[in-house]
Parts: structure tokens; C-alpha cells; sequence
């Protein structure tokens, strides 16, 4: 729950800002993790209560005790399916993997503050993540090179339990595409491009839609 104590907004002053973490946060659940032929297989579900939901930024006089967040709190119940997967020869890539995700999260009830909930959310809210790694060998004597690409997308609803969910918009998410060079299994680089979007331009809008960027990473292992 973000707080703002003592602003003045006339003489420009927002104050300060503080989160507020609520105690008692308890949750319950179960996992299981299977092979289903060559990929693993896993799955989640759990239920929390006195759970901190998505509330709206509070203008207050002084800084709450965890036990009193003006914040909106209540039950949510959580369920996710992932997928590992190698990949195998083909005539597009050599190898690689497959990582992949499908979550879902539903508001139970509203427990207390029920004012403060962000009005922009919604009960549920499902979305989807993955990592698609083809990669090819020695493209150069002692370097693999390996294409990622990556995908994070809410195809139903905008969370009023998990901030910021895939950048906390209906229908909104982002993509990640590049090149990683291994060298030698010692050296490896990579160079990607990520991009934010907005599927049909619901609102609220993505958070970081106007935060595209370039990363350039190197690593050694000695």
C-alpha cells in the first residue's frame, strides 16, 4: 500500500512516501511436478488471507502500523501451470528450450477497506509468460549462438491481487527478442530488445508502455 504523509500539493510538495506492508499474511497451498513425455510438467495452487490488494496511493497524517494499512486486504486464491521443455533437432534450430507459464488469481473477498481498492482492477485476471531459446552450434568454431524469444501477455483482466501484472493492463504485456553468443562455454553475450504494448489500447494503460529498452549483457565463467 504506497502513503503519502503530510503533503502540501499547493506548494508543490508531495510529502513523504512510504509503503505499508500488512502482517498476518498467511497462505495455503499445494504443488505438484510430473514428466508428461519428453517435458516437465508442473502446477500450483494456493490461497492467502489478509492478503494486501491493489489499492490506490492514501493521502495520511502520520505513518500507520502494519496492523492498521489503510489499504485494501482481503483473500485471493492463486493457480499456475508451467512447462519445461529441450528441444529437439530439427531442420529450423539444432536445440534449445522451452519455458512456459500460465497464471490465474481471483479475489476472494474484501476483508477490510474495501474503499480503498483500486477501482481500475478487476475480480480475475489470468496471463501468460514464456521463454523460447532455439539455438544452433558452432556457428563459428567454438560459438553457439542461441535467438531468445520471450513473450508476457494479460489476456484476461488486470489483477487486484498481484501489482503490476505483466505491467498491470488489460490485455496489455510485453516482448523480448535478440542474439546470445556462447563462446567456449567460458564467454557469453547477448544483446536483446524488449517492447512493451498495449493490445487494443484498453485502459488502464500498461505502466511501462512508453519504456522500451536495449540490453547488452557480458558475462565470463572462471
Amino acid at each position: 500500500m504506497a502513503l503519502l504523509i503530510n503533503p502540501n500539493f499547493a506548494a508543490g510538495q508531495l510529502g513523504n512516501y512510504f509503503l505499508v506492508y500488512p502482517h498476518s499474511v498467511h497462505a495455503y497451498g499445494f504443488s505438484v511436478s510430473t514428466s508428461v513425455g519428453p517435458a516437465n510438467v508442473a502446477g500450483e495452487v494456493s490461497v492467502r488471507t489478509s492478503e494486501p490488494l491493489v489499492s490506490e496511493p492514501t493521502v495520511v497524517g502520520a505513518v500507520p502500523t502494519a496492523s492498521s494499512s489503510p489499504g485494501a486486504i482481503g483473500k485471493s486464491i492463486h493457480a499456475q501451470v508451467s512447462v519445461l521443455y529441450l528441444l529437439h533437432p530439427t531442420w529450423l534450430w539444432q536445440g534449445g528450450d522451452f519455458a512456459g507459464e500460465i497464471a490465474y488469481n481471483s479475489r476472494l473477498s474484501i476483508t477490510r477497506n474495501a474503499a480503498a481498492l483500486d477501482p481500475t482492477t478487476t475480480r480475475n485476471a489470468a496471463g501468460l509468460r514464456f521463454i523460447f531459446n532455439p539455438t544452433w552450434f558452432q556457428v563459428l568454431p567454438g560459438a553457439d549462438l542461441t535467438v531468445p524469444i520471450g513473450v508476457g501477455w494479460n489476456f484476461s483482466g488486470n489483477s487486484s491481487v498481484v501489482q503490476l501484472f505483466n505491467g498491470g493492463a488489460v490485455h496489455g504485456g510485453d516482448a523480448t527478442t535478440g542474439l546470445s553468443v556462447a563462446f567456449r562455454t567460458v564467454w557469453k553475450g547477448s544483446l536483446t530488445y524488449t517492447k512493451y504494448f498495449e493490445y487494443d489500447g484498453h485502459n488502464p494503460a500498461n505502466f511501462y508502455v512508453d519504456r522500451d529498452f536495449v540490453a547488452l549483457s557480458l558475462q565470463r565463467t572462471f
